[in-house]
């Protein structure tokens, strides 16, 4: 994977069960020249009663995932649009 061309691309990057290995992602991301403070939505076991999100920066992702015990399934979504508006179960529509 060409993770400096990805850092720069200026669109959402979307990551399928990538928590277990986030810190690897994330400092790649960085390296690669993508902004610290670049929003990140992580959603665990989404659509189901035991969804649980997490709201970040692209910096404090791993250590928060960590300490919120995020495990597969979960997705990362990484971009502008991690920071827009709330976040709800789809079965909730």
């Amino acid at each position: 994977m060409n993770w400096n061309a990805l850092a720069a691309l200026s669109g959402t990057i979307v990551l399928l069960m990538a928590v277990e290995r986030i810190e690897l992602f994330v400092d790649a991301l960085l390296k690669g020249g993508r902004p610290a403070k670049t929003p990140v939505l992580v959603v665990q076991q989404g659509t189901t009663p035991a969804q649980h999100t997490l709201r970040a920066t692209l910096a404090d992702t791993p250590e928060k995932v960590r300490a919120e015990g995020i495990r597969p399934p979960a997705i990362v979504v990484i971009g502008a649009v991690a920071g827009l508006g709330g976040v709800r179960g789809l079965n909730d529509s």
